[in-house]
């Protein structure tokens, strides 16, 4: 059976198996029935925010991927693409060192990338964005 890594379950499922963990250890950990990790794997029910985050800690993979598919410098290249594109700059004139920036967000835990994120919606809805 192959691997939907299209989904949030699919990714789910990728990081049970890579991490040799079971789904009933995982269960355990969260504190919620092995059945409701099924329901995840399956797309059926969403775990919340709170519940992702810590999949992400115990299985040790980056919250951005798990949560979009994308990984976080996957993710701001294109957003920042998508900015300079809608506001007719080139990439060169849009600032910021984006890859170095990545590289920063990148060791931030999943906590931390969560209120940067946060900041950086205020900060664009400060700007009328």
């Amino acid at each position: 059976m192959s691997v939907d890594r299209g989904t949030f379950g699919g990714r789910l499922k990728e990081c049970i198996k890579s991490n040799d963990c079971s789904r009933s250890t995982l269960a355990s950990l969260l504190g919620v029935h092995v059945n409701t990790i099924g329901h995840w794997i399956r797309n059926e029910k969403d775990p919340g925010l709170n519940r992702v985050r810590l999949i992400a800690q115990f299985l040790d993979v980056e919250l951005t991927w798990l949560i979009t598919g994308e990984s976080a410098r996957e993710y701001a290249d294109r957003k920042r693409k998508k900015k300079s594109f809608l506001s007719g700059e080139s990439e060169e004139e849009s600032g910021e060192d984006v890859d170095e920036i990545c590289k920063q967000l990148e060791k931030l835990n999943a906590e931390n990338v969560k209120f940067v994120a946060e900041m950086i919606r205020k900060l664009l809805a400060s700007q009328g964005e």
